[in-house]
């Protein structure tokens, strides 16, 4: 868990005063003189705040061997049931343990979730952190089709369209529209691609006669070299030094 209402915390911790903590939270004994939390940090949290110092707790041995992946497994198993967690932190704890060897297979099996449903979340983590922000915060939705639209934006574009179309309840068809329709604003805004032939190239060899070479001829080869370098493998014609040439015909 990552983002904690302070609302709803301040209301359990509220309900602990007056009630107690009526769900034990779950830990590991390491058998080191300390435990290591598995499930009910908002609980510790709201019964802190409720000046509680003491709480029930489920005691588990300690694991060993995979410690580190049980562990996840078990707090992400356990909230996920309770859907505390939004989706980037579901997505980033699917992350977590696909880091540690499993496959998205293997993590939807031992959650209880469906593989497009994992392999969904994953995806979210392809976007920006402020879009991934606005999505934990539900003013995104999570729809691949949705985060899709939104990937194929340059980043600075996509971010600022997000924050500005960024509401509860948003449609896809309304993102996906929204996308394609800056999409295409940006593409008409590009500068189109103008293919100009070096003049040296076209200079290069054709004053076999001796006689003067116009100005702005000379000009237009040296302009034409500055934009096809010398060290340019596409210009072999471009003799070398480039600039040798243009002195010559200068003098």
């Amino acid at each position: 868990r990552k983002v904690f209402d302070v609302g709803k915390l301040q209301e359990l911790a509220d309900s602990i005063k007056a009630n107690g903590v009526i769900v034990a939270v779950t830990v590991e004994d390491t058998g080191e003189g300390y435990y290591i939390l598995h499930d009910g940090e908002r609980r510790i949290l709201a019964a802190k705040l409720a000046g509680l110092t003491e709480i029930p707790a489920t005691i588990t041995p300690a694991l060993n061997g995979t410690g580190t992946q049980q562990r996840l497994l078990r707090a992400l198993v356990a909230n996920d049931q309770r859907s505390d967690l939004n989706p980037i932190e579901q997505a980033s704890a699917y992350q977590r343990l696909v880091s540690m060897g499993m496959t998205k297979e293997q993590v939807a099996k031992r959650i209880g979730r469906s593989d497009n449903y994992v392999i969904g979340r994953l995806y979210l983590l392809q976007l920006d952190e402020a879009i991934q922000g606005l999505i934990a915060a539900g003013l995104l939705p999570t729809d691949s089709k949705a985060v899709r639209a939104l990937l194929t934006l340059p980043s600075e574009a996509r971010i600022k369209l997000a924050k500005r179309i960024a509401r509860p309840g948003l449609g896809i068809n309304a993102i996906v529209k929204a996308c394609e329709t800056l999409k295409e604003k940006l593409e008409q805004a590009k500068p189109q691609a103008i293919h100009i032939a070096a003049p040296a190239l076209n200079f290069v060899g054709t004053r076999s006669d001796n006689k003067p070479t116009p100005w702005p001829t000379i000009r237009a080869a040296a302009q034409g070299m500055c934009d096809h370098c010398d060290a340019n493998p596409r210009s072999p014609a471009v003799p070398e030094p480039a600039w040798s040439l243009i002195v010559e015909q200068t003098e």
